[in-house]
């Protein structure tokens, strides 16, 4: 047995994240940890990681007891992670990031210098024999996030890891890179390396794993051998209750009379003068989804962005109803209906360090002053009910939204985007990293907006979601919309050609 985790349990105050889990994960395995939002996956891994120190339960790696107080003793016990959030530095080379912090063993040369050249060397041998595709030299901000995260693989392996922590790995790749990292982990397993796959992504745990530990507040609720599981009841270990097979959606045809928005011929140069959009044009109707596909890093950010007013078109109009916004502020924009929930939710979308009622009025704190000043008890009362219609589990509404669960916080942003008068939504990424409860609400909620008459444009790489919910998809390939298609005549291969830029 690779490692051997019993009885964990890991407290904070008022919250008991880990209660006496056990969990085994065997050599040449791989092993999903599946699991809501704030199901104790992530603090489980952290412990075996040596970021967090256990109140109880052991810890047994090769079939020996070990002590694991800091990240280096777990490195040293061929123990490695992956996190979502990759700890490079952008301007130094491949090679440069994987040396950082080596001070013995592979890389290092007599007196304690480094062997550049040896682990060059090293670094070119791992990427060929694992098909990490890879050059040493090249520089990480030159690296897409596929290539970056196989860099973090490469630095693992580089320190002899034979047991990888991979957590949410798919969350910021798209179908193709996904299928690349999944390549990998194929690999991986072969040469005898054990996988500990934390996820929320069910398709994944029966595509690719071998076990998966199911996990609901802090508890291991039920260990499977995947062959042997279904979708349906993994769901409903995670959530403790039946799943609903499909969304609820009863709509009508969309209003084509006025598009809610048009976007016509946009142009987009960034300051270094590298096109970003080229003549991207689109309509989304009102009681309409339009869903935008394609890899990460082709213009779909930006076409948000140019929307609502973060950046400014270089070339083309933007109308909003028969109205044109070309030059309108973002909160002029907001104020006429145009709302955004963007793919960052933590760093853009919201302000960690503020409580939920002032993240609430944010935007609009005009409705919330009186001779500038703030009205409290209305900016409580508004956030209480919003916080009540949107199901946010929180405490109270002075809790920092930083505290927020990676669901709840989805649903408090949503819940002030559409508050007063939204006739636009532009959303980003709406359900990366969300549990299967907290997806299928957002999911819902963007549904019950179109339902309303709005029109709502949906920017995901997960191609499921956009087939799931969109009545348009469009297609993006090197800033230019290359194809539209309603969602009835879309064939999946001749998708997955458009986003690599075939056409035909």
């Amino acid at each position: 047995m690779r490692v051997e985790l019993r009885g964990i349990t890991m407290t904070f105050p008022g919250v008991v994240a880990n209660d006496s889990v056990d969990l085994s994960v065997e050599a040449g395995e791989v092993h999903a940890l599946l699991g809501e939002n704030g199901a104790g996956k992530s603090t489980l891994m952290n412990v075996l990681y040596g970021l967090l120190q256990r109140d109880a339960g052991s810890i047994t790696v090769d079939g020996a007891p070990v002590e694991i107080r800091r990240t280096s003793d777990a490195i040293a016990l061929g123990i490695g992670m992956v996190h979502q959030d990759f700890l490079l530095i952008p301007r130094m080379t491949i090679l440069d990031n994987v040396l950082v912090g080596v001070r013995a063993g592979p890389g290092a040369g007599r007196w304690g210098a480094l062997d550049r050249e040896g682990a060059r060397d090293r670094l070119t041998a791992l990427s060929s024999e694992y098909g990490l595709g890879v050059d040493p030299d090249s520089r990480v901000a030159d690296l897409s996030v596929g290539e970056q995260q196989r860099v973090e693989i490469l630095k693992l392996l580089f320190r002899e890891a034979r047991l990888l922590i991979l957590d949410e790995p798919t969350s910021v790749l798209g179908p193709v890179e996904s299928a690349g990292l999944f390549e990998v982990v194929d690999r991986l397993r072969d040469h005898g390396e054990s996988i500990v796959l934390i996820t929320h992504k069910l398709k994944e745990v029966l595509a690719h794993t071998d076990n998966v530990t199911v996990m609901r507040s802090g508890r291991n609720v039920a260990t499977k051998r995947t062959s042997s599981t279904t979708a349906r009841e993994l769901a409903e270990l995670m959530v403790g209750e039946s799943v609903p097979d499909q969304l609820r959606s009863e709509r009508s045809a969309p209003s084509e009379e006025r598009p809610a928005a048009r976007v016509d011929r946009l142009d987009l140069t960034d300051a270094s003068g590298l096109a970003r959009l080229t003549g991207v044009s689109l309509d989304v109707n009102h009681g309409e989804i339009f869903g935008i596909a394609g890899v990460s890093g082709n213009g779909q950010s930006e076409l948000a962005e140019s929307i609502v007013g973060l950046r400014r078109q270089t070339g083309g109009h933007i109308h909003l109803g028969g109205d044109a916004i070309d030059h309108h502020s973002v909160s002029m924009r907001r104020h006429s209906g145009v709302r955004y929930v963007p793919a960052d939710r933590r760093g853009v979308g919201s302000i960690e360090a503020m409580s939920i009622t002032k993240n609430i009025i944010l935007g609009s704190c005009g409705r919330f002053s009186r001779h500038g000043f703030l009205r409290r008890r209305k900016a409580s009362e508004t956030a209480e009910e919003l916080i009540d219609r949107y199901d946010v589990l929180t405490p109270s509404t002075e809790f920092s939204a930083g505290n927020l669960s990676g669901g709840n916080l989805q649903k408090m942003i949503l819940a002030r985007e559409l508050e007063g008068g939204a006739r636009l939504l532009v959303v980003e990424q709406p359900t990366r990293g969300l549990d299967v409860k907290a997806t299928a609400r957002v999911r819902q909620t963007l549904l019950d907006c179109r339902d309303a008459g709005m029109g709502v444009l949906l920017i995901s790489v997960d191609l499921d979601e956009l087939l799931e919910l969109s009545d348009r998809i469009g297609v993006m390939f090197e800033g230019r919309m290359v194809a539209v298609v309603p969602n009835e005549d879309v064939d999946i291969g001749d998708l997955g050609l458009l986003m690599a830029g075939i056409v035909s």
